[in-house]
């Protein structure tokens, strides 16, 4: 059984239409426009247009909604690495020093169980 290690999916906007965002739904994805103009807006209130061929990488971004600016509908294509979880979610990482390194370095500075951080327990 083989695992994809990449997801994907599709988002379209009808002409005219915008939607509300936030980076979290983009995390860690490379965003195609594929169709369409996009017009991305930012919560602080700038905003960018971008056309077919455009790749972006919205979840860097403090975005708040996105519409499309043109008359055609827009067509997105993301692409991001397979989110993984439980136990054994190092199981994708590819192991290389830098990794070894950065899981070292959060054992380190990981607070001990029961210790308390803000005023409020950290189970460990």
């Amino acid at each position: 059984m083989s695992r994809r290690r990449f997801e994907r999916w599709r988002v379209s906007i009808p002409a005219g239409a915008s939607r509300p965002t936030s980076p979290a739904e983009w995390a860690d994805a490379v965003v195609l426009v594929e169709r369409g103009t996009l017009e991305v807006t930012c919560i602080g209130g700038a905003s960018a247009r971008f056309g077919p061929g455009s790749l972006l990488a919205l979840g860097w971004l403090p975005v708040g909604r996105l519409r499309s600016a043109g008359l055609l509908e827009v067509e997105l294509l993301a692409v991001r690495r397979r989110r993984t979880t439980g136990p054994d979610w190092w199981a994708d990482v590819p192991v290389t020093r830098w990794t070894m390194a950065m899981v070292a370095l959060a054992r380190a500075s990981a607070p001990p169980a029961g210790a308390q951080e803000d005023g409020l327990a950290v189970d460990g």
